[in-house]
């Protein structure tokens, strides 16, 4: 006898979004993962002696990037995730593919202030794995959550 694994959700059929209260959920625990994630790479480099020195906003010298910083930017970039997701449900025909393509733009726009500032590759590369890792979190948690077509 053999089985077949499918997704199904609460109340649904199988490859259905989630929805409901177990919507909210799971998008709370994906800002909440994205952050950890983006948070737990940053500590990881410095455990490792990563210099995370950039230039400072007032151009002189440098500054640390903070942990509490990486987990604060890494929370408002998953909110505008989840507050696109939003728009997406709202006003697209398609909001799964409307908000894959439109996160998949900013994803690839968030690595241009990475190649411009004046930092060690170290720091770029580090930089880049807390970009990588609330992407890897925020989009698959966010898209399981969104309907391919809307629903009327």
């Amino acid at each position: 006898m053999t089985t077949t694994s499918a997704t199904v959700r609460p109340n649904g059929e199988p490859g259905d979004p989630i929805t409901g209260h177990s919507r909210t959920r799971a998008r709370v625990l994906t800002v909440a993962g994205a952050a950890l994630a983006a948070t737990l790479v940053h500590l990881v480099a410095l455990a490792l002696g990563a210099d995370m020195d950039v230039p400072a906003f007032d151009g002189q010298g440098t500054q640390q990037i903070a942990a509490v910083g990486v987990t604060l930017s890494a929370l408002a970039g998953a909110l505008i995730g989840w507050g696109l997701a939003l728009a997406a449900g709202r006003w697209s025909a398609r909001p799964r593919a409307t908000w894959l393509l439109v996160v998949g733009v900013g994803l690839l726009l968030s690595f241009v202030p990475i190649v411009a500032i004046d930092a060690t590759a170290a720091t770029r590369a580090v930089l880049a794995l807390e970009h990588l890792a609330v992407a890897a979190v925020t989009i698959p948690g966010l898209a399981r959550t969104l309907h391919a077509r809307r629903v009327r």
